[in-house]
Formats: C-alpha cells, sequence, structure tokens
C-alpha cells in the first residue's frame, strides 16, 4: 500500500519538472480522471437479485422514502444479503437529510463542500484514483481539523454534509463500490482540542459509521502518543470488523508529514485540486443515480465486469468500448 500511496502522491503533486506547464493548473492535470467505463457499471446476477430484495423491501416500508436504483445497489454491495442493515441505512440518512435540511443534489453538495473547505482549508488534501485496483484513496491531514471554526448552523451543515459527500466521492460507480476504498490520514501535531472525540464520535455514529462504504484500509501516518490514544478511544464505538483494517504508526520510507508529498506546490492548489476531483466524482455519480435502471430481467456479464483489466483511467470526451 506504500507503493500505491507513493504513485498516488506523485500523482496528486504533478510532474514539477515540465517548466512549460504552468502549476496553477494542477487541478487539470491527466494524472487524476475518475473513468466512465461502461462495465464499472455491470452486476453479477447474485448482486442484483441482492439489489432487488432491497429495493422491494424499502418501497414496501411506509416510513421510508424510495431510492434511486443506484442507491439500492449500493446497498447491496455492502450489505448483501442483509436487508435489514440496508432498511437501517436508509431509514438512518432519511432521518439524518430531514435534520440536516440536506437536499441531496449535485449543487448543494458541491456548496457544502465548498463552504467546509473554505472553514478548513488544510485538512483535505487528496482524493487519487488508484489504478491497480480501480478504487479510490482519501487523503486528510487530522491535525488540520479545526473544530473551533464551526460556528453557525450552516458551517455545521457543512461538517455533516463533507462527511456524507466522503462517502459519495469514493462511491461514483458499483466497480469502485465493489472494491472498496482506502483512507489515510497525517496525525503530526494533532492534539485533543482541534478535532474532540466527541465530535469525531457524532461524525462516525451520525455519518461515516452508516454510509454504505466497503473500507479496505484506515492508514494513520506519524501518529505519535495522543494520535495513538485517539486511535484506540474510536475502537470503542467502532464496530469490531474494522479494527483488523486500522493501522497506525505508518511512515514513507524518506519521513516526512503526507502534506510534503500532497499540498504541491501549495495548499492553495492542493485545496483546488481536490475540489476539482471531488466535483469529477459527484457528476458521475449523481449521472449514474439519474440513468440506472434496476430491470430484474435483465442478464449483464457481471463476471466479465470484475475480471476487466481496470487499465488507464479515461475522460468522459475520451471514452472507448471495453
Amino acid at each position: 500500500m506504500n507503493e500505491q500511496l507513493n504513485a498516488a502522491a506523485a500523482a496528486a503533486a504533478g510532474d514539477q519538472s515540465d517548466d512549460d506547464e504552468d502549476t496553477s493548473n494542477s487541478n487539470n492535470r491527466e494524472s487524476f480522471a475518475c473513468p466512465r467505463h461502461d462495465f464499472r457499471m455491470n452486476l453479477t446476477a447474485t448482486e442484483r437479485h441482492e439489489a432487488l430484495a432491497i429495493k422491494t423491501a424499502i418501497e414496501a416500508c411506509p416510513d421510508i422514502d424510495d431510492l434511486p436504483d443506484f442507491d439500492y445497489v449500493q446497498l447491496a454491495l455492502v450489505d448483501h444479503s442483509n436487508v435489514e442493515r440496508a432498511l437501517e441505512r436508509a431509514r438512518h440518512f432519511q432521518t439524518v437529510r430531514a435534520e440536516y435540511g440536506f437536499q441531496d443534489s449535485y449543487d448543494e453538495n458541491v456548496r457544502l463542500v465548498e463552504h467546509f473547505m473554505q472553514l478548513m482549508p488544510k485538512f483535505m488534501l487528496d482524493l487519487a484514483y488508484n489504478q491497480d485496483e480501480g478504487n479510490y484513496i482519501l487523503v486528510v491531514d487530522i491535525a488540520n481539523f479545526e473544530e473551533t471554526k464551526i460556528r453557525t448552523v450552516e458551517d455545521d451543515k457543512a461538517l455533516m454534509g463533507t462527511a456524507l459527500n466522503i462517502g459519495h466521492f469514493l462511491c461514483p460507480d458499483f466497480f469502485a463500490i465493489r472494491q472498496g476504498a482506502y483512507a489515510v490520514m497525517e496525525t503530526e501535531g494533532y492534539n485533543w482540542k482541534q478535532y474532540t472525540m466527541k465530535t469525531r464520535r457524532r461524525i462516525w455514529q451520525e455519518v461515516l459509521g452508516i454510509y454504505p462504504v466497503n473500507v479496505k484500509q484506515l492508514k494513520y501516518f506519524n501518529t505519535g502518543l495522543v494520535a495513538n490514544l485517539a486511535a484506540s478511544l474510536m475502537k470503542r464505538f467502532l464496530p469490531l470488523e474494522l479494527f483488523s483494517k486500522i493501522q497506525v504508526g505508518c511512515t514513507f520510507s524518506n519521513g516526512g508529514r503526507l502534506d510534503t508529498f500532497y499540498a504541491v506546490p501549495s495548499h492553495q492548489v492542493a485545496n483546488q485540486r481536490f475540489q476539482a476531483r471531488a466535483k469529477q466524482c459527484l457528476q458521475i455519480r449523481y449521472e449514474h443515480r439519474r440513468t440506472f435502471r434496476l430491470n430484474p430481467d435483465e442478464q449483464q456479464d457481471g463476471e466479465q465486469a470484475e475480471q476487466q483489466q481496470v487499465g488507464q483511467p479515461q475522460t468522459a470526451g475520451d471514452v472507448e468500448e471495453p
């Protein structure tokens, strides 16, 4: 995984040796392109059956609103045949949307993320596409989470909305959801007052811990005493299946904080680059939510989807049929 992260860091930084390229255009570099191959939306027969079972159960439940077909599949790719768990997630997020007034639209989510990143411009370091596995890597700097900046109701809405959107960034299509996601966190300089356990627990219990995502690994870099204690305390409210996926004490072989790799050439450019990548993932996710239909009689070659080589990511204008 360190090799993947080093590659992602290089992609995030771009080719700084190219004197002809203006670093202000870093967020437009070809190092990141959310792939749009058709096979990434294929399903196996089992996945389709599980999604249809969840759809039937939710649509028969009077206290849960119907969802886009994309969402039923996302639940199935995480909960599989556990329909009751899928119902719990759907009911929970319906309550969360009502509580915070989320409209669940592309435009609103972009505004929420922009608001949050104005409050904490150094927290989000990168959103990287992992070509080896066809999934995504989120990189954040916990030491630059500044809880005291959450002062208004709108600030809090942006915080919780961005937490919700983290799941959306990492799950733009079925292939990425199936493969699972990585989260990588810098902790050097973290202290209790910046990001309290109370806030961590609330974000986890209201959003991150309920969001339907397959977690591959949570890696904490440069953990000191406080960060190690925080990770230990978090295990009190994390599910058991996540324990084995948490890795603390990670470092790069050549040392340094993660921002020395990702905040290149500056934090401002990294902030702009992250927002551009997040918008790209959100755009593709909302396109799929609008157009995908879960047809019971449709047979898609899901085995081919799982065996297909991921290859180089392509932008919308460069799509080739697999």
